[in-house]
């Protein structure tokens, strides 16, 4: 099992590719957790399913952290390259929460 610290170890310069390596890692991780989990549970072990779900909450925060960090990441090289951004006041079709589509 790898041991982590609790603080983020990605650097400033990190690729999006890096990023994303990382995101499936500990969403990977947590799947893996949950698994255990559900072995300890079915053995009735206690210690190791309060371990799994440890582990399982520490991967999705992570993970969290690190989709986080991507699209911080994205928006900002957004923002260098000079894209451009459509105002909030546009008249493009949206999406209403029911998942129809509208018109602004």
């Amino acid at each position: 099992m790898r041991k982590t610290s609790g603080s983020s170890s990605s650097s400033s310069g990190a690729s999006g590719s890096d990023q994303s390596a990382s995101l499936k890692q500990h969403l990977a991780d947590a799947s893996k957790a949950m698994q255990d989990s559900d072995a300890a549970l079915k053995k009735g072990d206690w210690a190791a399913y309060g371990e799994a779900q440890k582990r399982l909450n520490d991967s999705l925060q992570k993970a969290i952290e690190a989709e986080n960090k991507q699209q911080q990441d994205q928006k900002q090289g957004g923002d260098q390259q000079g894209s451009e951004q459509q105002p909030s006041g546009s008249s493009s079709a949206s999406q209403s929460p029911s998942g129809e589509a509208t018109s602004k």
